[in-house]
C-alpha cells in the first residue's frame, strides 16, 4: 500500500473524527437551549444528524484506506511457511480405556 493512500487514509479519519465531535457539541447545544427555553426535548436539527452520517461514511473510508492489506486466508498460503509436522502433530494412536475399575477396585489387579 502506497504512503499516500495510508496518509489520505489517516487525515480522513482525523477529519471525521472532528465532524463527529462537532456534530456531538452541536447537539449538545441545541438541547441545552431547549432546555433553557422549557421545550420538551426533541431530536437534534436535521443538519447536525447528516454532519453525524457523513462523518461516519468518512471515518468508514479513511479506516479502510488506512488499514494494511488483507492477506491471503487459504490453505495453500499457510504451508507456503509451514511443514507438514507443525501442522500434523496430533497422536497417532489413542486410547479410550480408562483406569476407572482399577481405581475403584472392581478390576483384577
Amino acid at each position: 500500500m502506497s504512503t499516500s493512500t495510508t496518509s489520505t487514509g489517516r487525515i480522513l479519519l482525523v477529519v471525521s473524527v472532528l465532524g463527529l465531535l462537532h456534530a456531538a457539541f452541536s447537539s449538545y447545544e441545541h438541547l441545552s437551549r431547549l432546555k433553557a427555553a422549557g421545550t420538551p426535548a426533541q431530536l437534534p436539527t436535521v443538519d447536525v444528524m447528516a454532519e453525524a452520517v457523513v462523518s461516519l461514511l468518512i471515518f468508514t473510508i479513511g479506516a479502510a484506506l488506512w488499514s494494511p492489506p488483507l492477506k491471503p486466508n487459504t490453505w495453500a498460503s499457510e504451508m507456503a511457511h509451514r511443514t507438514i509436522d507443525q501442522m500434523d502433530t496430533r497422536i497417532g494412536f489413542v486410547t479410550f480405556g480408562h483406569r476407572g475399575k482399577f481405581l475403584l477396585g472392581k478390576g483384577k489387579s
